[in-house]
């Protein structure tokens, strides 16, 4: 399976769209402030293009915690957020999340993960903001990160 969060009027082809909107091409209209109804470890693949930013900021261990749960050992989150670096996170009034680089750390840094008791485990593959022409300081950060499970034998991350 592969997943489109907040896919909107463009869902990716071959993926399985969740949008909170009933728009054309939406497989499930869902909030994903709230769990999403899907079993566990059934993504090969998450993609979430403006979509991190639209989720409640009190619920962003929320979201990064189901996209790990939904996610295969081994399976990539692919995510693109306004980097708060810049205007662009801000302008919007549906943004209620914002996010940086550093703001992906603390789901892949044990010592991170520990201090605020985040159970979901990332390593990154790609991790870096592309700036645009309009605002040259920050544009868009562009998060790949694999989902590192189960736990090792004998204990937890957190």
């Amino acid at each position: 399976m592969l997943i489109d969060l907040g896919c909107g009027w463009d869902k990716k082809p071959g993926y399985y769209g969740i949008d909170i909107q009933p728009l054309p091409g939406v497989d499930l209209v869902w909030d994903c402030n709230e769990k999403i109804p899907l079993d566990d470890s059934v993504a090969h693949a998450i993609f979430a293009s403006n979509f991190l930013e639209h989720i409640n900021n009190n619920k962003r261990i929320h979201i990064m915690t189901e996209i790990w749960r939904l996610l295969k050992p081994g399976g990539v989150l692919t995510a693109y957020v306004p980097s708060c670096n810049g205007p662009h996170a801000f302008q919007d009034p549906t943004h209620y999340s914002y996010w940086n680089e550093i703001s992906f750390y603390y789901y892949v840094n044990d010592e991170y993960r520990k201090m605020y008791c985040i159970i979901p485990r990332f390593d990154i593959i790609t991790l870096k903001t592309h700036t645009t022409q309009r605002d040259m300081k920050a544009g868009t950060v562009e998060a790949v990160l694999k989902a590192v499970k189960p736990y090792p034998i004998g204990g937890s991350y957190v």
